[in-house]
């Protein structure tokens, strides 16, 4: 009995890390024209959510792998930018 526990056990431990190895961390920071960070800007990737960078203007989105994301970044006072094919 106890080995097919452990057996259990490694399945479900490997089914996690295959889950986890499927996404991607794309970090950046946003900075204005005297390189100065950006704070509160918002990073939507279209069509799939988004976040708000920091007070040093850096942010972080788990994307999927394989796949082709086009994401914004717009803040007060700003213009928007979208930059496609990440």
């Amino acid at each position: 009995m106890l080995p097919a526990r452990i057996s259990c056990l490694f399945l479900i431990l490997f089914s996690f890390l295959k889950i986890e190895a499927q996404n991607i961390k794309l970090t950046g920071r946003v900075w204005n024209d005297k390189n100065e960070p950006v704070v509160g800007a918002s990073v939507k990737v279209i069509a799939a959510g988004g976040t708000l960078t920091d007070i040093g203007g850096s942010f972080s989105l788990s994307l999927d792998t394989g796949k082709s994301y086009e994401i914004e970044f717009s803040a007060i006072g700003f213009a928007t930018k979208r930059v496609s094919g990440i």
